[in-house]
């Protein structure tokens, strides 16, 4: 449980900068350490996959996938729309422990 709450925190750590050539968001290089930290404690082998769904939209058209970069706006909005689940769901795991006990 601490390990997920410690993962949370260096996601809420992630920041972005913006691409010049096509305003794409990537994660800040002083922000690098925070998101593999992130991954580590979430126990993701490939931390590329973070990576990838914190800066990119995956789009399915039938059997073909296409991903594109996101806005900072966007990648924000993806960052905090991620910690919140995560927290949503310990949250309920925790109320539904304690429920348990009593």
């Amino acid at each position: 449980m601490w390990q997920l709450i410690v993962a949370i925190l260096h996601m809420g750590n992630i920041e972005y900068r913006v691409d010049a050539s096509d305003d794409s968001a990537h994660i800040d290089d002083h922000s690098m350490a925070a998101m593999l930290r992130a991954a580590e404690l979430f126990q993701l082998h490939d931390s590329s996959k973070l990576k990838s769904a914190l800066e990119t939209k995956t789009t399915k058209f039938g059997k073909e996938v296409l991903q594109s970069p996101l806005q900072k706006d966007a990648a924000i909005s993806v960052r905090n729309s991620a910690v919140k689940s995560i927290y949503g769901k310990l949250f309920n795991w925790l109320v539904a422990k304690i429920n348990d006990n009593i």
